[in-house]
């Protein structure tokens, strides 16, 4: 799959391995396994709201005013990815913190 995401590629993912054929462990989304990448599936409006959540992590909202005046569907994104962003870094901490043996 040749997917692109917010600057990301196959090519460069650290994945290497959306098949599952290289023995690397397959995309996990809120707690459900899926057997393909999600850059491959990512639309064009999945793309604007990803660069919409970095801009917005870096203290830059899409609209004018504060938070709340921002559409209920900007902060709805914002929601989703932050959580899946949680939810991979904690699976990824607990994996660095299980003893090898």
């Amino acid at each position: 799959m040749a997917g692109r995401l917010a600057g990301l590629s196959c090519e460069t993912c650290r994945h290497q391995d959306c098949d599952g054929s290289k023995g690397f462990s397959r995309f996990v989304m809120q707690g459900e396994h899926i057997p393909f990448c999600p850059i491959s599936v990512a639309n064009p409006e999945i793309i604007i709201m990803i660069g919409a959540y970095n801009h917005y992590k870096n203290g830059y909202l899409p609209g004018p005013g504060g938070i709340y005046d921002q559409t209920a569907k900007f902060m709805r994104a914002v929601d989703v990815i932050g959580n899946v962003i949680h939810q991979h870094d904690e699976a990824e901490r607990k994996k660095q913190d299980k003893p090898r043996g």
